[in-house]
């Protein structure tokens, strides 16, 4: 199953510095823009203005809140699995 993974959109998102965002992801400055990039052409808006810095737009407010309702919700799901199996295991 596919769960979409927002760690890089975050982390670009509240850096606000695809530099830095690169290093802390240890990725490559090319390779963090062209994930931003790939994300823009797949929900079709500018997630980022760009000029004079990047700061988000609307939209790019709107998926990073979604972003991380998601990381979160995921990170609870494994969580409880990890719970359940071993209560299940303990039995």
């Amino acid at each position: 199953m596919y769960i979409p993974d927002f760690t890089y959109y975050i982390e670009v998102a509240q850096c606000l510095n695809i530099s830095k965002a690169s290093q802390k992801c240890h990725v490559t400055q090319q390779s963090m823009s062209d994930y931003i990039k790939r994300l823009e052409s797949y929900y079709q808006v500018t997630l980022f203005t760009r000029h004079p810095k990047l700061e988000l737009t609307a939209e790019g407010r709107t998926l990073l809140e979604y972003a991380l309702k998601i990381q979160n919700t995921f990170k609870s799901l494994q969580t409880s699995l990890k719970l359940t199996s071993q209560i299940n295991s303990s039995i």
